[in-house]
């Protein structure tokens, strides 16, 4: 699915994104990519979550066990194997619930 133009696709084992013409505008360098949802898609490097912005710049570098799509303008992950969540909001801010402990 494109999304602002792009959408994620893979050669042999690593995921990048192409424009409307197949060509990759973000390097195959992820294990797994999603399709951008409010300016950002969720990414996967060796098991990690994290966020780049359409330009392949890293809101969040991959630190999370688990993340899910942008949506009202944050977006829910999972911060350690104990289930702990966190927020990532648009500007990279990151509110981890283990910080509120």
């Amino acid at each position: 699915n494109f999304v602002g133009g792009l959408a994620p696709a893979a050669t042999d084992d690593k995921y990048g994104y192409i424009d409307s013409t197949g060509k990759f505008v973000i390097k195959e360098q992820f294990d797994r990519a999603r399709a951008f949802a409010e300016g950002f898609a969720q990414i996967s490097i060796d098991d990690k979550y994290g966020f780049i912005d359409m330009d392949g710049n890293y809101l969040v570098e991959p630190i999370f066990t688990n993340a899910w799509d942008f949506k009202g303008g944050f977006a829910e992950a999972e911060e350690d194997e104990d289930g702990n969540t966190a927020i990532v909001l648009r500007d990279g801010t990151v509110y981890k619930a283990s910080d509120y402990k």
